[in-house]
């Protein structure tokens, strides 16, 4: 589910880069977005948040408990 604020796709595969050791440098390569590709998406949970739901987890968090659970 969808936390606070925006993941920006660069950072999230560094942040895995870093979480992981990895000595591999991740290559970016922007590109325009193709026909009818969605150039942004979001989850937004506000629904969620007004049934009382928050996020228990920061991205950080889940990212190392998922890296934890393939190693």
């Amino acid at each position: 589910m969808g936390g606070t604020g925006i993941t920006i796709i660069k950072d999230l595969i560094f942040n895995i880069s870093r979480l992981t050791n990895s000595s591999l440098e991740p290559e970016i390569i922007n590109r325009p977005a193709a026909f009818l590709e969605i150039e942004k998406q979001w989850i937004d949970s506000s629904k969620l948040s007004s049934l009382g739901w928050s996020p228990s987890v920061s991205l950080e968090e889940g990212l190392k408990k998922t890296i934890e659970y393939y190693r």
